[in-house]
């Protein structure tokens, strides 16, 4: 018989507002699910306007500091970080399937006018999916921040398995449910 994976939260850390939001989201979720939490930092090249010197070596050792801090704080969570180069849309979903997460929090960072910015990113990556994503914006977790829960739904697998998620949440929030079917 083999052992079972440690299930965790994976965190999309992007060094926004939004991803410093989704990674206090994640740790939330590692609290209350009593999982591990990972973050994961998606390095590409192409990206080097976010911050000064952009690297991966440099991304790890931020991704380190994030660590530390937050291992700080919260001395009992177990945390680890991620850094791996690609493409966001790929490298999530591959991430989350290897260190069997049952969730992944994606920060969605707002534009100057509060229209959500990188909204379509994110839908494409959780699309194929079967592991439930969180998608926050640049707004901190609230106590009992999670009382509304929007579900579309059809016939498929996928569906069903949001569902089951679904009701998770509503047991530790006491949250409404919204059903919106595709049928």
């Amino acid at each position: 018989m083999g052992l079972l994976k440690t299930e965790r939260i994976l965190v999309n850390v992007d060094f926004t507002r939004a991803s410093e939001s989704a990674i206090l989201h994640g740790l939330e979720m590692s609290i209350i699910f009593k999982r591990e939490l990972t973050l994961l930092h998606v390095y590409n090249k192409k990206n080097p306007k976010l911050f000064f010197n952009y690297s991966k070596e440099n991304a790890e050792i931020i991704i380190s500091g994030i660590i530390s801090k937050i291992k700080e704080v919260n001395k009992n969570i177990k945390i680890t970080g991620i850094v791996r180069a690609g493409k966001l849309s790929e490298v999530v979903n591959i991430v989350a399937k290897d260190i069997n997460a049952i969730m992944v929090v994606i920060g969605i960072p707002l534009q100057a006018e509060g229209q959500i910015r990188k909204a379509g990113r994110a839908i494409k990556i959780m699309r194929d999916s079967r592991i439930p994503y969180l998608m926050v914006q640049e707004k901190f977790p609230i106590e009992n921040g999670y009382k509304n829960v929007v579900l579309p739904l059809d016939a498929s697998r996928e569906y069903k398995e949001k569902v089951l998620w679904a009701s998770y949440f509503n047991r530790f929030y006491n949250s409404k449910k919204s059903f919106n079917s595709f049928l």
